[in-house]
């Protein structure tokens, strides 16, 4: 069974951070150690690697601890050239 959850709605950029120390938390179990706040909430991660499974799998967790869906993407897609913030 997949990891992911489903959800109809998006985090808000202050439910992210309003759950900022415990998102913190799960980006360094998941291996990133830099992420960025977009301001829509989204999160904006470097990955070496080129699968997007521990992408994915940071996004099921943020969105468990948030209770709505939390975008997570890569830092290498047009997506991720928005302003952001430390997260």
């Amino acid at each position: 069974m997949s990891d992911l959850l489903t959800a109809d709605r998006l985090a808000t950029r202050a439910e992210v951070v309003a759950k900022r120390a415990e998102l913190r938390e799960l980006a360094e179990l998941q291996g990133y150690d830099a992420v960025a706040l977009a301001e829509d909430g989204t999160l904006i991660v470097h990955d070496e690697q080129t699968s997007y499974r521990r992408i994915a799998k940071l996004a099921g967790a943020a969105s468990r601890l948030v209770g709505a869906y939390v975008q997570v993407i890569a830092d290498d897609v047009p997506a991720a050239s928005v302003p952001t913030s430390p997260l």
